[in-house]
């Protein structure tokens, strides 16, 4: 079970780390303000087409799920580098946090999820593609409990998208 929380919450870890400390080489960001109409479900469809795009990562044995992931720390890295580094930090903050929070643990909850659905399903090949007889038996429960942790995910960036849109 370790390995299927700690390897995601590694590859964010490490996608915010490199975003923080690399932002002023990576990129120059202008941070003027601009008000944007943002819609229920433009915010909606874009986070979930994300948390798909983790969920096919799985045919590569969650290969492109962390990469996603990874993606995701660095570009939230950056954000927290230059709203530290500006004088918008508290506009940035607080236009922010709340629904990017609840969005980042969404994603990480659907990572984890696809890791629980990568051990399901690598039991699978060996069984019944390998045909190796001595491999343990199919663990119907971590396939539910992946299922489970991207229906969480999914629920978590509705409220995060309600959050941005209604309340900030």
């Amino acid at each position: 079970m370790k390995k299927r929380v700690y390897i995601p919450i590694l590859a964010l870890s490490i996608g915010l780390l490199y975003g923080m400390f690399s932002s002023q080489f990576l990129l120059d960001l202008d941070l003027n303000p601009k008000k944007v109409d943002l819609t229920f479900g433009y915010i909606f469809q874009n986070n979930v087409s994300i948390i798909l795009f983790m969920f096919l990562g799985i045919l590569s044995f969650g290969f492109v799920t962390l990469i996603i992931l990874l993606i995701n720390g660095v570009s939230v890295g950056i954000l927290i580098s230059e709203f530290i580094n500006t004088d918008m930090a508290g506009f940035v903050f607080w236009n922010t946090f709340p629904h990017g929070s609840i969005e980042v643990v969404g994603f990480l909850l659907a990572a984890i999820g696809d890791m629980y659905i990568i051990r399901f399903l690598w039991e699978w090949l060996r069984k019944f593609i390998l045909k190796q007889n001595n491999s343990s038996p199919l663990s119907f429960s971590a396939l539910q409990r992946g299922l489970s942790f991207n229906v969480l995910a999914i629920c978590l960036i509705t409220v995060a998208a309600v959050v941005e849109v209604y309340i900030i």
